[in-house]
């Protein structure tokens, strides 16, 4: 009876001591499965968001390379409006037609000067 009693007692005690250290050890192994995701998580943020400000300033690159590019055409253009008309100019005071590859150079060379000079003053 009595020494039944008991070692039901501690059979109770030692069972509900090994749920506890279960429920202690499910505890431990739970809060490092979090921190492992959390871990990863923000890695994989941090991995994203590296990614994207690298996307960003590729694109920016882009965007100035393509800027420089239509002001370097839209320089040319009216370079050669500004040719074409100094010629045009130019054969009236002379009376006649200036449209030789020697006259077209002349008129570039003095673009170039004047363009020159604009920009050092410009500085």
């Amino acid at each position: 009876g009595l020494r039944d009693a008991d070692a039901a007692r501690v059979d109770r005690e030692k069972a509900a001591q090994e749920r506890q250290q279960v429920l202690a050890e499910s505890r431990r192994e739970a809060n490092d499965i979090l921190t492992r995701a959390q871990r990863t998580a923000d890695e994989t943020r941090e991995r994203e968001l590296g990614e994207t400000r690298s996307e960003l300033e590729r694109v920016r690159e882009q965007a100035i390379a393509e800027i420089d590019a239509e002001r370097q055409r839209a320089v040319n253009d009216v370079r050669a409006q500004v040719a074409d008309l100094a010629l045009l100019a130019a054969g009236k005071v002379v009376g006649e037609t200036m449209n030789t590859a020697r006259e077209r150079r002349l008129v570039d060379e003095f673009l170039d000067d004047v363009g020159g000079r604009g920009s050092a003053a410009r500085n």
